[in-house]
């Protein structure tokens, strides 16, 4: 059983697949978000804009011709984010344990790094979720409970992957690490304050930005590239 589970693991966390999911995000969830975006401003009944119309708006037939394409982006991006989640905990806590001076503080890093991939996972799937149960679908208001969900699993992961690149030697840039933790729970705050439908996605973009960076970092930086794939 337990040889089972570690098969799945290793090959959720394949590095050849984690980096086709990172550029099948690339190439799919992005355009599928910009496109949305496009075709609700200029061919939606009421004139869609980032300015007025919160995110979930672009997954609804009052504010688009196409709110299927908003919803799709939402689930494969949920799905494509999985084994990247999984990856860069295990790159991240690897790249710790190797360095001498961080074995001793094994546990500490345990501390942040498993509840950092659940809440990423939570915040996966719940993306998922969002795509799946759209605002058009919002019974009893799943769709924002999901919602809600799905940023709080984003921002608390990525304060916790922060916290690791701050505190521990990852090979990753400090300011990455303080970007995490900063920016994404700041604009959070500002949105819950102001209720603000622009804030509301300066937050989607700054994680958005987060993870990729991140992924820049983890699949460019040879330091954190695995031997095997090195040319």
């Amino acid at each position: 059983m337990h040889k089972g589970k570690m098969k799945v693991f290793d090959n959720l966390t394949n590095y050849k697949l984690v980096r086709k999911c990172i550029f099948a995000l690339l190439f799919i969830y992005y355009p599928l978000i910009i496109i949305s975006i496009l075709i609700a401003s200029f061919l939606g009944p009421e004139g869609y804009s980032i300015r007025t119309n919160y995110i979930s708006d672009l997954g609804s037939r009052h504010y688009t011709i196409a709110p299927y394409l908003h919803n799709l982006a939402c689930i494969i991006g949920g799905i494509l984010l999985v084994p990247f989640s999984f990856y860069i905990i295990k790159i991240l806590i690897s790249t710790i344990e190797n360095q001498e001076e961080s074995r001793k503080l094994t546990q500490p890093v345990y501390w942040l790094g498993i509840p950092a991939l659940i809440f990423s996972i939570m915040g996966n799937l719940t993306y998922v979720g969002v795509g799946i149960v759209n605002i058009d679908l919002n019974m009893n208001s799943i769709h924002y409970m999901l919602a809600g969900m799905a940023f709080t699993g984003f921002i608390i992961g990525g304060i916790l992957i922060g916290l690791l690149i701050l505190l521990f030697d990852c090979k990753i840039s400090k300011l990455i690490g303080l970007y995490g933790i900063l920016v994404p729970i700041l604009l959070f705050v500002i949105f819950l304050n102001t209720g603000m439908p622009l804030i509301e996605w300066l937050l989607l973009f700054s994680i958005i930005a987060w993870q990729s960076i991140l992924a820049i970092k983890i699949f460019y930086k040879s330091e954190l590239i695995p031997d095997l794939h090195k040319n």
